[in-house]
């Protein structure tokens, strides 16, 4: 029996092909599959401005050397309180990035004083000291950026940019979901909101919604919004009296909220219909518990206005039940979940 023949995994491919998840060629300006279906391609742009997307590096932190640790000598850095280089600001894009997510992203992701006090203040100060929070604060920045067309830059620098940055972010993120502490709790809290956001939002900024893997993505999102949650449960004492603290600090929903009442009238016939094509199906209080959070998600919006981010509340809410069924696509669950998309296209002020 012939031997297989071994690959190299690369990660320097276009970001239409891994938004597409197909092979790129990787031959600049313009992969085939770009070519062939006359669309722009990121790859035009790596001779001039672009950043090289690098090999994905291997999972182990110990061995896995951190860019943010290597700072090349002619550009600036800055020194956390124990003397070591975490948080360099590498290049006058990257500037533009930081300054773009205090003066503006910050802005967006929550409508109440202090809460935005969080984002455009303590977060910075956070990413200072902890490069993955840096990572992601740039990913969403330049995703931002590519949403508003604001840019100086050219739009796929952005997109090259907010990839990059995100990869980076992701593959030192999830190591530290095992080692969360009373140093890095807030920073990983942080990061993991707008890793969350950044997953969510990266396919309505791009227009792509081509790949049959949508719901894996919003599988994604519900892992790292559960991920969120388990980081306030780990650290909670820590998250309520640190400076991040009005992010987390929500008024209670326990007491009876009025709810829209097309909304209530809408999930009461959904509950009703799925109550009868389930019925003796065990997968029944799987499917109410489902629903039943996502009232719940509505009460706390309502209750909590300034804060738009809680309408991914019920992605981390779902249980891995519900998950599961979702991932083997239960048309029941199917049906929940375009409930739930519904009520994400009324929310109009949210980019993400």
């Amino acid at each position: 029996m012939p031997s297989r023949q071994s690959h190299i995994k690369s990660r320097n491919g276009c970001v239409q092909c891994k938004t597409r998840r197909i092979k790129c060629d990787e031959q600049p300006p313009q992969c085939s599959n770009c070519r062939s279906r006359s669309r722009a391609c990121s790859l035009s742009s790596l001779s001039s401005t672009a950043l090289h997307m690098p090999p994905r590096q291997s999972q182990s932190i110990s061995n896995t050397p951190d860019p943010f640790l290597t700072v090349p000598k002619t550009e600036p850095a800055y020194p956390s309180p124990t003397g070591t280089l975490e948080s360099p600001l590498t290049s006058a894009p990257d500037l533009e990035l930081l300054h773009h997510f205090v003066t503006v992203v910050s802005l967006t992701l929550c409508e109440d004083l202090k809460g935005r006090g969080v984002w455009q203040n303590e977060m910075p100060k956070e990413a200072f000291r902890h490069g993955f929070l840096m990572d992601a604060t740039f990913a969403i920045s330049a995703l931002h950026l590519l949403h508003t067309r604001q840019g100086i830059q050219e739009e796929s620098f952005y997109e090259n940019r907010a990839v990059h940055y995100y990869d980076l972010a992701i593959s030192k993120f999830r190591p530290l979901l095992q080692d969360v502490n009373g140093d890095n709790c807030h920073a990983v809290y942080l990061a993991s909101c707008l890793l969350v956001l950044f997953t969510s939002a990266f396919p309505l900024v791009i227009g792509s919604f081509e790949s049959d893997d949508s719901i894996d993505d919003l599988l994604s999102i519900c892992e790292l919004s559960k991920g969120s949650g388990t980081i306030v449960i780990a650290a909670k004492a820590s998250l309520q009296q640190g400076k991040i603290a009005p992010s987390i600090d929500l008024l209670p929903w326990d007491d009876p909220v009025r709810l829209p009442q097309d909304i209530v009238d809408a999930l009461e016939v959904l509950s009703s219909r799925i109550s009868v094509l389930a019925k003796g199906n065990p997968k029944g209080t799987t499917y109410k518990r489902a629903i039943d959070a996502m009232l719940e998600m509505l009460k706390a919006q309502v209750v909590n206005p300034d804060h738009p981010t809680l309408a991914f509340y019920w992605l981390y809410r779902m249980d891995r039940d519900f998950l599961n069924l979702l991932r083997k696509r239960d048309y029941l669950s199917l049906i929940i979940l375009l409930h739930y998309a519904a009520l994400l296209n009324d929310q109009k002020n949210m980019w993400f």
